[in-house]
């Protein structure tokens, strides 16, 4: 038993890797046009209560909001935000709604990294609003 114990923390220490730092990964959200944009961040929590993770709005191109965690790993929107829904509105008149789970039983755009432009080899991730996005906008 005593040899088992030893061989266990031999193969614990052996395994840990001291070198290995936390990495920060971060989401930013642009807005690319002229017009009013609000983003709306939601976790509904498996639908027993609703979260509102944060509102934010830019009036304009610029930064809507950036979100930033770090971890011994490169993260996705999900792990770095904890949101399942994602709310767009334009002008107060239009609106995108994304779902972490979608009716085909998949995610919508924005919940893979792949969705984002990648900063070179960082960690840091944007998506950019544009007029393409408020065309495909539907009126509310």
């Amino acid at each position: 038993m005593k040899k088992l114990l030893i061989l266990l923390s031999l193969v614990l220490i052996i395994s840990c890797d001291p070198d290995q730092e936390d990495k920060t990964t971060c989401y930013s959200y642009l807005n690319g046009t002229n017009r009013d944009l609000k983003l709306e961040f939601y976790d509904y929590n498996s639908g027993q209560f609703v979260t509102e993770i944060g509102i934010y709005d830019k009036n304009g191109i610029g930064l809507l909001t950036n979100f930033c965690k770090s971890s011994r790993r490169a993260l996705g929107p999900v792990s770095v935000i904890r949101m399942d829904s994602i709310v767009v509105k334009f002008d107060n008149n239009k609106r995108l709604v994304y779902l972490k789970e979608n009716d085909l039983g998949g995610p919508d755009l924005l919940y893979n990294t792949d969705d984002y432009q990648r900063d070179g080899n960082s960690l840091n991730f944007s998506y950019t609003f544009t007029e393409e996005d408020y065309n495909d906008a539907i009126p509310y």
